[in-house]
C-alpha cells in the first residue's frame, strides 16, 4: 500500500493575556463550528458540499474552524490546510459521561485515532478532548478520564494544544477548567438566558477569574432557525 500525505510548517503559541500567535505574529481567531451534514443528506455529503461549506466560511472572513463534535472527512481537513485555517479537531465526548469501563476505552481509542490519522495536517492546532460534559454533573471519575485523554494527546503529539469546551454555567473553579492547555465556553446570551449585551461582560468576568489560563468562546449567539 502507498499513502501520500501533504504537510506544512508553521509555528504557533497562545498567551492567556495576548491571544493566539501564528509564526510569531498576533493572529486573533474568529471562526465557526462546523458539522458535516446537510438537510435530507445527513453525513452523505460529497466533495461538492464540503467545498461549498469552505467557501461560505471564507466568505464571512473566518480564519478558524472548530470541527464539532467528531472526526470529519479527510477531504475537509485537506481543504482546511489549503485555505490556511486554524483548526480545532475533537472527539465526540459530549454532555453525559458514561461511567462504564468500555466507554472510557472507546474515548481513549477515539482520541488516539483522531491524532494518528490527522497528525500531518498543519491546519490543526488544537485537539479537543470533550464538549459540555458538565451538563450531566461532574465527578472525580469524569475528571480522571479527561486527564487521561489529555495525557494521550501529550504523549502522541506534544506540539499541539489541548482544549475543552464547557457549558456556560460551569464555574471557573471547576477542575474542567484546569486540565487542558486552553479552556473555552459555549455561551448563549440572548438565547438560553440573558441578552446579547451581556456577552462582553460575561467574557471579561470569566477571564478575570482565571487570568492565567487561555480562555476562548467556542460557541455563542442566539438561535437562527429559518422557517
Amino acid at each position: 500500500d502507498v499513502i501520500t500525505a501533504n504537510f506544512g510548517f508553521r509555528d504557533f503559541n497562545i498567551s492567556a493575556s495576548e491571544g493566539f500567535f501564528l509564526n510569531g505574529t498576533a493572529y486573533p481567531l474568529h471562526g465557526v463550528c462546523r458539522h458535516q451534514d446537510r438537510e435530507n443528506m445527513g453525513w452523505a455529503i460529497t466533495k461538492k458540499e464540503h467545498i461549498e461549506d469552505m467557501a461560505l466560511i471564507r466568505e464571512i472572513g473566518a480564519n478558524t474552524i472548530r470541527l464539532a463534535h467528531y472526526q470529519q472527512a479527510p477531504f475537509f481537513y485537506d481543504l482546511c490546510d489549503r485555505n490556511g485555517m486554524v483548526v480545532w479537531a475533537e472527539i465526540p465526548f459530549i454532555s453525559i459521561y458514561d461511567e462504564r469501563e468500555e466507554a472510557d476505552e472507546n474515548l481513549k481509542q477515539q482520541m488516539q485515532e483522531l491524532i494518528l490519522q490527522n497528525y500531518n495536517h498543519p491546519s490543526i492546532c488544537f485537539w479537543g478532548i470533550a464538549n459540555e460534559v458538565g451538563i450531566g454533573g461532574e465527578s472525580e471519575k469524569m475528571y480522571q478520564i479527561l486527564r487521561e485523554l489529555n495525557q494521550i494527546v501529550k504523549k502522541l503529539d506534544s506540539s499541539r494544544l489541548t482544549v475543552i469546551a464547557n457549558i456556560g454555567m460551569t464555574k471557573t473553579t471547576s477542575p474542567l477548567f484546569h486540565i487542558t492547555d486552553v479552556t473555552a465556553y459555549n455561551e448563549y446570551k440572548g438565547w438560553y438566558e440573558g441578552t446579547m449585551d451581556e456577552h462582553g461582560v460575561f467574557c471579561d468576568e470569566r477571564h478575570n477569574e482565571i487570568p492565567e489560563i487561555p480562555l476562548a468562546i467556542s460557541e455563542y449567539g442566539a438561535e437562527g432557525i429559518l422557517s
